[in-house]
């Protein structure tokens, strides 16, 4: 599949957040590669990140990444120290009453074309806040670069879409592949319409421990379905998912996350790497969505 496909996917989406199984695992290539596919067919877009992205060089690992470009007319939503980083020139359009440790998050427009840094709410709350006032600025589709290990920015109340950025992290690739095969399958759960009187709700998150106790519990789960807000709530063990199953339990969400791919990073920072052929075929073997090589 080609890079076109990936954009076509997202085209239907105004808001698509692009999350990430671990640090490396893509999302800024995946980022730049829908900026630019985006761009091509006109798209006006709308850009911030949970946490700081478009740093050449990593804070923790200190290892080479990705930088960010964009065009004129890009909207951007990101901190204000960061702003000293982004050699665009900007058109301040608002100041946001929410704070980070790069100070405001300041919502700007790029009056001309050039590399920025992003740093905006890490909070989802607040990403539900600012995605609006970007759309009220120009913005025709928004893109939220996630954080590290972290599905919440796929909340489907904040994101129409996802995308899923998984890279050769470890030097096992069937790990990865069945690693991602699970989080494909938590993201997919499906939506249920009505809640029944045979349902576990659970109006918060989630833990392993509290899904632990209902599978040691003795309880008949046969045909239980156990429901939570969304993908993003659940936070389960894949043992722990499989002994659910095994006793005749279903988990599903009251609004589904649309997941529209995978996409995969076979080279890793510190020099070492997975087979891109053998990786993406895997991958592709082992989910039910598309998965393209960003690379």
């Amino acid at each position: 599949m080609s890079l076109l496909d990936l954009t076509d996917l997202a085209m239907p989406y105004d808001s698509i957040a692009i999350i990430g199984t671990a640090k490396n695992a893509g999302k800024t290539t995946t980022l730049n590669y829908m900026i630019n596919g985006l761009n091509r067919k006109g798209i006006t877009l709308g850009l911030t990140s949970v946490g700081r992205d478009g740093e050449n060089i990593d804070i923790v690992t200190h290892t080479p990444k990705p930088e960010i470009f964009v065009i004129k007319g890009t909207v951007l939503a990101t901190a204000e120290r960061l702003l000293s980083y982004c050699d665009i020139t900007k058109q301040v359009l608002h100041i946001a009453n929410i704070s980070t440790p790069f100070g405001r998050v300041v919502v700007v427009r790029a009056m001309s074309s050039g590399y920025v840094q992003l740093g905006g709410p890490s909070i989802t709350k607040q990403i539900g806040e600012i995605i609006p006032i970007m759309e009220r600025e120009g913005a025709q589709k928004s893109l939220i670069d996630g954080a590290l290990n972290r599905i919440t920015p796929a909340d489907p109340k904040i994101a129409q879409a996802a995308v899923l950025c998984v890279g050769a992290t470890g030097a096992n690739l069937q790990k990865v592949v069945e690693h991602t095969q699970f989080l494909v399958k938590i993201l997919s759960l499906p939506q249920v319409e009505t809640l029944q009187k045979n349902d576990i709700f659970f109006a918060g998150a989630v833990s392993d421990h509290v899904l632990k106790k209902i599978v040691l519990s003795g309880e008949k789960l046969n045909d239980r379905r156990i429901i939570a807000e969304d993908s993003g709530k659940f936070f389960i063990q894949p043992q722990t998912f499989e002994k659910l199953v095994a006793k005749g339990a279903t988990l599903a969400v009251k609004q589904a996350t649309n997941l529209l791919c995978v996409t995969i990073n076979p080279t890793s920072p510190y020099g070492s790497g997975f087979n891109p052929k053998e990786f993406l075929q895997k991958m592709q073997e082992a989910v039910n969505v598309p998965v393209f090589d960003v690379i």
